[in-house]
């Protein structure tokens, strides 16, 4: 009977760990009317015996051998209760045997697949699966979602890096002579914009980001990224066409008093640092005044 099947699918694979095809072989055997159930509980036992010295610790299996021992009691007691089983004595082969025997009386205590359904053992395992198939299809959609996130930013970052190294390099920066040490100085650039998030339009463009916002000044304009890139690699390197005009910076403006000016606001940083009349002294002071502030 399937519904009994079930049941006692439930007794022998949690208990026992039982395969279902052993199951059905096990109840197909004890049919039969030279059934030997102190064998069958035997070879079980001999079994499930092997399968427990093959755990690692003693600890562990003191432990499983304590839950085997209390799950099997409250099962064997539920499917006593749900059977009207009142003999305590019936337990493990002799409680299956008992349980089937029902099903053979037919006109008295015949059990249908409706009644198996109704009775709380087999609610309480419906439940259960049911909870374990949402619970794993929750983690599934969530870990799918997360691999999406990251395989979309790092597809985004690389078309900005790309992007900023281009504008990086048309402001015809200071660099090392030494390849290895120049590619290290732009890892400084590359790493600055990481700080960020993007968002990339149709025409190519990107949306700079903070904190899931747009980012834009006093004005509600959005920042434009040509001019993150260069004012944040201004924040590091001198620039060659501009050097000169450095030098002047350096003796007229920013803070002569030795105190960095502290922006309120990114949009504020962007601004001063963006800011040529400043030299290139005040803003990297700047810069790392906002940035102890930010940590």
């Amino acid at each position: 009977m399937k519904g009994l099947q079930i049941l006692l699918a439930g007794l022998l694979t949690t208990v026992y760990k039982m395969s279902d095809e052993q199951v059905a072989a096990l109840v197909a055997k004890a049919d039969g009317e030279d059934f030997d159930a102190q064998a069958e509980l035997s070879t079980i036992l001999e079994s499930d015996k092997g399968r427990i010295s093959t755990l690692k610790t003693d600890a562990f299996n003191d432990g499983h051998k304590k839950g085997k021992s209390e799950s099997l009691k409250d099962l064997e007691k539920q499917i006593r209760a749900d059977f009207n089983l009142n003999d305590e004595n019936l337990k493990g082969i002799d409680l299956i045997k008992a349980v089937h025997a029902l099903d053979r009386q037919a006109g008295k205590n015949g059990l249908t697949d409706d009644d198996i359904k109704k009775s709380s053992l087999y609610i309480q395992l419906q439940k259960k699966l049911d909870d374990t198939s949402k619970e794993t299809e929750t983690k599934v959609s969530e870990a799918v979602k997360e691999a999406e996130t990251k395989f979309n930013r790092e597809r985004t970052l690389s078309s900005v890096k790309s992007k900023a190294l281009e504008v990086f390099e048309g402001l015809n920066p200071v660099l090392s002579e030494d390849k290895a040490k120049a590619a290290k100085q732009r890892e400084v650039l590359l790493r600055e914009l990481e700080g960020y998030d993007y968002d990339t339009t149709e025409d190519g463009s990107f949306i700079v980001k903070k904190d899931g916002k747009a980012l834009g000044d006093d004005h509600g304009n959005l920042i434009d990224f040509n001019q993150l890139v260069k004012n944040t690699a201004s924040t590091y390197f001198d620039f060659k066409q501009s050097s000169a005009r450095g030098s002047e910076g350096n003796k007229s403006g920013g803070s002569s008093n030795g105190t960095a000016f502290v922006p309120k606001n990114e949009a504020e940083y962007l601004k001063y640092i963006s800011d040529t009349n400043n030299s290139v002294e005040d803003r990297g002071a700047v810069r790392d005044a906002w940035q102890k502030q930010q940590a």
